[in-house]
């Protein structure tokens, strides 16, 4: 049985961390936004775990809208008119001026025009709101309108005109993904006039009226979003000529510089085949991340010193820098369909190769091209053929590692092997 003196030790110890936790939220009431009691607490009792869990006060973050942090302008102005009230006009060839008259004697309130209001206007409008109704009415000028408390403001939106300041409204943009400056640039040069960048600041600071802040507003948010990226795997695979039937890839022309574009499937079964057959071999598969519109590079070399050739022969006094190996710049843009649009601006292989004289030699190959590929599917860039010679001696046991008896005894046999090395890539949106 509980004593009593349990049951007021148990209420103070409540009490106290009830009393402390509402201080301390009082002081901060960001820091304790989520707060979660175990039993394993302080109070041993599930039961009081929950009740003080019930009485804690939350700071619910998610009442701040995207747009009031992203996007915050100064308050409006106080208006004594309903901007919803409805409105019907039968305009033709009318004098906008006169049509603004005939508005303000049908809803029975001021609306003062700028002189330098001066066009016509057709239009049907059949109980519509009145602040549709303006804007409909100023959409094909360069016109803008502002609610007061004892009247409708209708003005040019030129920077110059007496009319501007009134109809305009300070609002500030804090880009999320892009920079300001950046930002800043994709703005056309009519909207730029009424945006800058403060000095030492993160955000877009606009000053126009309304209806031109919503269409930079709209503006900026089109731009401003999130890159997409990408995962372009690669495969450097070098492959005999005579392999490539089993592939299913054809080049239109043997020697020249081309691609094709294999579906997973397909592709994996015929290296898989090659890959038994002996017939193919894997340089490297790395996979690189890319955003979308931006650049990837990846570079895997060897660097050695070579003697450094002259006229008749190599100096081995003197060493030259020699590097070989992969190189790729791809730059990658996503459409809208999901394809993968590679700027392949610089793919390189190269290799050192010795030859018959012991001598090495350099070769190169280089390919760019832009191609349009599903997401997914496998670009092949190929036509970086190259040549490779090997050498192989047969002969009698013993008797042939005798000079004296080599000639005889033995054959020796040159080989010229035809390879191609193919450039894979697979990109997958992410």
């Amino acid at each position: 049985m509980i004593s009593k003196h349990d049951i007021i030790q148990k209420f103070t110890t409540v009490s106290l961390v009830f009393l402390l936790s509402l201080m301390v939220l009082g002081c901060d009431n960001r820091k304790f936004n989520n707060i979660n009691l175990d039993n394993e607490s302080i109070l041993s009792s599930p039961a009081e775990n929950s009740w003080l869990q019930n009485h804690i006060p939350k700071n619910d973050s998610t009442n701040k809208s995207r747009d009031y942090e992203v996007y915050r302008c100064s308050k409006d102005s106080n208006y004594n008119i309903n901007k919803e009230q409805k409105v019907s006009l039968d305009l033709f060839e009318t004098d906008l001026r006169e049509a603004l008259v005939e508005l303000s004697i049908q809803i029975g309130y001021p609306i003062l025009i700028d002189e330098s209001v001066n066009s016509l206007i057709s239009a049907t409008l059949d109980d519509v709101a009145l602040v549709s109704a303006l804007e409909i009415l100023l959409v094909a000028s360069n016109y803008s309108y502002l609610f007061d408390k004892n009247y409708i403001l209708v003005g040019a939106s030129e920077t110059d005109t007496a009319s501007f300041e009134k109809l305009s409204k300070t609002c500030r943009y804090k880009p999320r993904y892009m920079s300001s400056e950046a930002l800043f640039e994709t703005l056309s040069d009519q909207q730029q006039q009424y945006v800058n960048i403060p000095e030492g600041s993160e955000f877009l600071s606009i000053h126009a009226p309304s209806m031109i802040q919503d269409q930079i507003l709209s503006s900026l948010e089109l731009h401003d979003e999130e890159l997409k990226q990408v995962i372009l795997e690669l495969s450097i695979i070098e492959v005999s000529r005579e392999a490539m039937q089993v592939l299913g890839i054809s080049w239109d022309r043997p020697m020249s510089v081309t691609y094709d574009i294999l579906k997973r499937p397909i592709l994996l079964r015929s290296m898989r085949a090659l890959q038994r057959q002996g017939k193919a071999f894997i340089k490297t598969m790395p996979s690189i991340v890319s955003k979308d519109g931006h650049q990837a590079h990846f570079e895997s070399k060897y660097t050695t010193w070579l003697p450094y050739p002259t006229k008749n022969n190599f100096n081995s006094s003197q060493r030259q820098e020699v590097s070989y190996g992969i190189e790729l710049k791809v730059t990658t843009n996503i459409a809208t369909d999901g394809r993968v649009n590679l700027e392949i601006l610089n793919a390189k292989v190269s290799d050192l190769l010795r030859t018959k004289n012991n001598e090495h030699v350099l070769i190169s190959h280089q390919i760019s091209n832009t191609v349009d590929v599903q997401d997914g599917d496998y670009l092949v860039l190929g036509g970086l053929i190259q040549k490779k010679k090997t050498s192989s001696e047969e002969g009698l046991p013993f008797l042939s590692k005798f000079n004296p008896m080599r000639l005889i005894f033995s054959e020796h046999q040159t080989n010229e092997d035809e390879t191609e090395i193919l450039i894979m890539i697979r990109p997958r949106i992410i």
